[in-house]
């Protein structure tokens, strides 16, 4: 856990995690945090609930509805998480076309050469 803020009535409440890679994860509009400031989370570990209802604790006075907001950051950087994060549980077809070159080398570092790769056509690298 590297930083907080505790979800209150009115209030927008986030949770900001600090990763040994270098990056920082913040999760808003959170209703409850299941860690105290400074704790080790582990990988899968449960460590906050989301929220952002309209009206509830640690939704902020600007929420559209119920969400999770997620942003991350190199060296105070933002950058694009999805370049980051495990594409293959997506939907290809749904994703837009500088990821679906991300999606084909996801599933093949998880599956190798159990995947058939041929209904993946063409798989775009868009910068």
């Amino acid at each position: 856990m590297y930083y907080l803020n505790t979800p209150v009535q009115g209030g927008y409440g986030y949770i900001a995690l600090k990763h040994p890679e270098g990056y920082v994860t913040v999760y808003g509009h959170v209703s409850e945090i299941l860690v105290g400031k400074y704790d080790f989370v582990k990988a899968g570990q449960l460590f906050a609930r989301s929220g952002g209802a309209i009206g509830t604790p640690g939704a902020g006075p600007m929420t559209s509805g119920p969400h999770l907001h997620f942003e991350m950051f190199e060296n105070r950087n933002p950058v694009d998480p999805l370049r980051h994060l495990d594409l293959s549980s997506l939907e290809y077809k749904k994703l837009d076309l500088k990821y679906r070159f991300k999606f084909v080398e996801d599933l093949k570092a998880i599956y190798g050469g159990q995947v058939n790769l041929a209904k993946f056509k063409s798989a775009f690298i868009i910068q």
